[in-house]
């Protein structure tokens, strides 16, 4: 028979046996979904950040009148700019304003009668040229950009340079003529500015009909 100790002894083996722990199981199906937490604290405005301050209305948008030019009926006028010309040793600060039409020609239009003239003239001669007989290229010395009008001494057409027409600056000729049909000058001539006859074309007189008196207007937008 099994002494008292040795049974105890036996007994306190089985005991650490049956409290010892097995392989892990696998795991166990999620649980269900917790209560919402508390809300966090509100965040910073746009208009508090560090660095960033707001921008005060700027208010109502202020609008620049400009003067606009038109005729009795209330007509505006295509103007780009007064010119104080001269026509026939009449002198006016107003008389001429620069008239531009449907198709971007520029003509001087006169304030007091209505009526269209050419913005440019020449003024040196009507024509020069290398030679000395004026033979070959003819050049002309009226100093205008392309689109804006011009007429030749002695000739009734009205002209304007090309656009792709080349000046030729700083230019000594050896002839000239002082009309279009006029005799030759065997004279030279000098001009800062020149352009040949060729490459210019001849246009006509604006068709519009305006109503007397023309007039400045001042206009807000």
């Amino acid at each position: 028979m099994m002494t008292t100790r040795k049974m105890q002894f036996a007994i306190a083996l089985v005991g650490m046996a049956a409290c010892s722990e097995g392989a892990e199981g696998p795991p166990g199906p999620q649980g269900p979904a917790g209560p919402p937490g508390p809300s966090g604290a509100d965040g910073i405005s746009a208009s508090e950040t560090p660095g960033e301050t707001s921008q005060p209305d700027a208010g109502p948008i202020q609008r620049t009148p400009s003067v606009v030019w038109q005729d009795a009926t209330g007509k505006t006028i295509p103007v780009i700019g007064v010119s104080p010309s001269v026509h026939n040793n009449e002198v006016s600060r107003y008389s001429f304003l620069q008239y531009m039409g449907e198709d971007g020609i520029v003509w001087s239009l006169h304030t007091f009668t209505g009526d269209f003239y050419p913005a440019g003239r020449s003024e040196i001669a009507a024509l020069a040229y290398d030679s000395p007989d004026c033979s070959g290229p003819a050049y002309v010395f009226v100093a205008v950009p392309a689109r804006v009008t011009f007429q030749l001494e002695g000739d009734n057409n009205y002209r304007i340079y090309k656009d792709d027409a080349k000046p030729r600056l700083n230019a000594s000729f050896a002839s000239h003529r002082d009309t279009f049909s006029g005799p030759c000058v065997t004279t030279g001539v000098g001009t800062t500015f020149a352009a040949l006859l060729t490459d210019t074309t001849t246009v006509n007189k604006p068709t519009t009909t305006l109503q007397l008196p023309l007039r400045p207007v001042l206009s807000v937008p």
